[in-house]
């Protein structure tokens, strides 16, 4: 319920700022609750995530940003310097007052099955990387064939290993939520471990 009102409050902020069916926000936060809220929050105002992985090299960032053509971008304040130099950017540490202030109901979306949930970029091993649209449609199917084979239960526990930029992160993070069941998300530094 905290993480729903959250992201509820997240999304109404997106729409006071112009985002809706169509936008296109891109998210670089470490993994963390404020990822996941920016996560839901993006897909709550009807909007398509762009994930921006801290890792990359900063020349494919900015690749990655001008390319998607982001109307927003979504940081805190100890991430992607470089890049809120090039784009609109909302940090959710300096802005979480006026973030707070807003509705904690679900907004209404005009997203549908046929929207982009999301655009993952690939590796640009053939050349230039390119963005690869995944439809809300896609994300329902494949989050509904995981919860029946392999299946999860809400007693269940999943770990989030995965980085945001790859398509796996989907299911480590929606799946459990969508189940009723708990995330954990992992800190990089046991991950690499």
């Amino acid at each position: 319920q905290k993480l729903n009102a959250r992201a509820n409050q997240l999304a109404h902020y997106l729409i006071s700022q112009g985002i809706s069916n169509g936008s296109r926000v891109g998210i670089c936060l470490h993994r963390s609750l404020k990822m996941v809220v920016g996560l839901l929050g993006i897909l709550k105002a009807g909007a398509t995530y762009i994930p921006l992985d801290l890792d990359y090299p900063s020349e494919r960032l900015s690749y990655i940003v001008a390319d998607a053509q982001l109307d927003l971008l979504l940081t805190s304040s100890n991430t992607a310097a470089d890049i809120k130099k090039t784009v609109l950017s909302i940090d959710l540490d300096t802005q979480s007052h006026r973030i707070s202030q807003k509705s904690t109901e679900n907004p209404l979306s005009q997203a549908s099955l046929n929207d982009n949930a999301y655009i993952l970029y690939t590796s640009g091993s053939t050349g230039k990387p390119k963005g690869v649209p995944i439809l809300h449609r896609s994300l329902t199917n494949f989050l509904g064939a995981m919860a029946e084979t392999p299946g999860i239960k809400a007693k269940d526990k999943l770990l989030a290993v995965t980085t945001l930029s790859f398509d796996i992160a989907a299911l480590e993070i929606f799946l459990p939520l969508v189940m009723g069941a708990q995330v954990v998300l992992t800190p990089r530094e046991v991950v690499l471990d």
